[in-house]
C-alpha cells in the first residue's frame, strides 16, 4: 500500500474552504453533505500509519451541520418572504 485517503482531512477541507472562500459559499449547499459522507467515512475507514485523532472528522461534522441548519434557516424565511 503506497497511500491512504485520509478522509478527515478531506472531509474538513470541503467543510471549511467554500465557506473561507466568499464566492463559493453557494457551493456550501452541495459541499456540507459531502463533508458529512467524508467524516462518518473517516470513522470506518483505517487510520493513518501514524496515530492520529478523530477531531478533524468532528469539528467537520460541526461545521458542516451548523452550514446546513443555516441554510435550512434561509430558505424558511425566503420561503415566508415569497409566500
Amino acid at each position: 500500500e503506497n497511500h491512504r485517503m485520509l478522509f478527515d482531512d478531506a472531509a474538513l477541507s470541503t467543510a471549511v474552504l467554500p465557506i473561507v472562500m466568499i464566492f463559493t459559499i453557494f457551493f456550501t449547499f452541495i459541499t456540507a453533505p459531502l463533508a458529512i459522507f467524508f467524516a462518518i467515512r473517516s470513522f470506518k475507514a483505517p487510520g493513518s500509519i501514524l496515530p492520529r485523532t478523530r477531531i478533524r472528522a468532528w469539528l467537520a461534522l460541526v461545521i458542516a451541520g451548523a452550514t446546513l441548519a443555516l441554510w435550512g434557516v434561509f430558505l424558511n424565511k425566503a420561503s415566508k418572504e415569497i409566500w
